[in-house]
């Protein structure tokens, strides 16, 4: 594929249409819990708009969008263009990256579909392209959340019913944790692969490489939701689970990953900003080779992560963490562990802060500074001359139109890959265009 798709993936661009008015964050980020970013209202961008007002680029088909969207169908495809070059230190300094991510998707929601009291079908189809990253800096955690190896798969194809008036929900199919599971809100606007991701949990099902699963969440209260999963495992055993049906979940390799996590949701003080805490663990049941040369029938780890807003604009009971889009700062912590003797990394820490509106005129642009820093195995097998790597990142979301987002940011990496090498400077800038 090469450069050729990338210029093709730019081409569809110029015309094709939007997804999310914001960017980082997977298509399924909402309040509660992830649902399809196709749910969103496609009646905004009317093609009668001027270009530059559309919400989504290619409007709404002259009424058919909206008119779909009134009977449950859904559609929000995007384009990610990602270009970065290691200025120093790392591996290389004389190439740089470039690769593309295209997602095609659509929501059926069986309410007005068919008159159900509930129930949502998804898929979403990805077509990625372009070299890593991290081949330039060297870096154990990764420089860009969306980077792969090449892909064209249905990433995730789900069915979702809620029960007692939404007090329960169930969510059955190829999903991909990370949605649903030990993620931040507020950590998803960063480019930065290990800023909402628990960097220690190796096994976990997530992009580019989600899985079949069984997934229930319990909310008894506003406050409270208890959730839990079963996913196909053989991703251990060099299964591309992104890339397959549900064969690997019913057959061999007999291979799981299990997966619990409890949140709490909160509002504080009288501008009732927007909080949640979640703390989790997970399983996995294959097989796992010991830096000690010994055998692990299963390995396990946990995670927990804190996301605040500490002031708003305006106070409005309705604004939430997914959904943060007035001027307003938010922070984000996490901590996750997994077994030293069995993972390369045992302790991953990160923390950043977001600010929406910094620029007086630019209410939807979005400043971020965040860091990582992930611990390594000490086990000499594990191959680590450094004992840790920290990454950090500042960048900028400025919204040109309301569908499409140019994001300049700057990391640096103290420690690359735990290998020796010299500290790294990756500066890039990634282009999201809302289809």
């Amino acid at each position: 594929m090469g450069l050729s798709f990338l210029t093709v993936l730019a081409c569809f661009g110029a015309w094709a249409g939007p997804a999310r008015a914001d960017e980082s964050p997977p298509p399924e980020r909402v309040a509660g819990g992830p649902v399809a970013a196709a749910e969103e209202d496609s009646s905004t961008g009317e093609l009668s708009l001027p270009l530059l007002q559309r919400e989504q680029l290619t409007g709404d088909w002259w009424g058919l969008r909206s008119r779909a969207a009134d009977h449950g169908i859904t559609t929000a495809p995007y384009l990610i263009l990602d270009f970065s070059k290691n200025t120093r230190g790392g591996l290389d300094t004389e190439g740089s990256a470039l690769r593309a991510l295209l997602s095609i998707n659509v929501t059926l929601d069986m309410t007005k579909l068919a008159g159900w009291p509930s129930g949502k079908f998804f898929l979403d189809a990805h077509f990625q392209d372009g070299q890593y990253g991290s081949d330039e800096v060297g870096d154990y955690q990764g420089v860009g959340s969306w980077d792969a190896d090449g892909l064209a798969q249905i990433s995730e194809l789900w069915f979702e019913y809620a029960f007692f008036d939404g007090k329960l929900r169930a969510k059955v199919g190829k999903v991909d944790a990370n949605y649903e599971f030990a993620y931040s809100e507020l950590g998803f606007e960063f480019v930065h692969g290990s800023a909402g991701y628990p960097a220690t949990a190796m096994p976990l099902p997530t992009y580019p490489d989600p899985a079949t699963s069984l997934n229930l969440f319990w909310s008894p209260t506003e406050w409270f939701t208890l959730g839990g999963g079963i996913y196909d495992g053989a991703g251990q055993e060099g299964y591309r689970t992104g890339r397959r049906g549900p064969d690997t979940f019913f057959g061999d390799p007999a291979d799981l990953f299990l997966i619990a996590e409890a949140g709490l949701n909160w509002q504080l003080g009288s501008q009732a900003l927007p909080g949640r805490f979640t703390v989790g663990g997970w399983h996995h049941t294959g097989t796992f080779a010991r830096y000690d040369g010994g055998i692990d029938k299963g390995t396990s780890g946990f995670s927990l992560v804190v996301d605040q807003m500490l002031w708003l604009a305006e106070a409005s009971t309705e604004e939430t963490l997914a959904e943060f889009t007035s001027p307003g700062i938010g922070v984000f912590l996490q901590y996750d562990w997994a077994d030293p003797m069995v993972m390369p990394a045992d302790h991953h820490i990160a923390a950043g802060a977001t600010w929406r509106g910094p620029i007086p005129g630019r209410q939807t642009d979005l400043l971020g500074v965040m860091v990582s820093w992930v611990h390594f195995s000490d086990e000499p097998a594990a191959g680590f001359t450094d004992s840790s790597e920290l990454a950090t990142e500042l960048m900028y979301q400025a919204r040109i139109t309301p569908a499409v987002i140019v994001q300049p940011y700057v990391q640096y990496i103290i420690n690359p890959g735990g290998a020796s090498l010299d500290d790294a400077i990756n500066v890039g800038v990634r282009l999201t265009i809302n289809f």
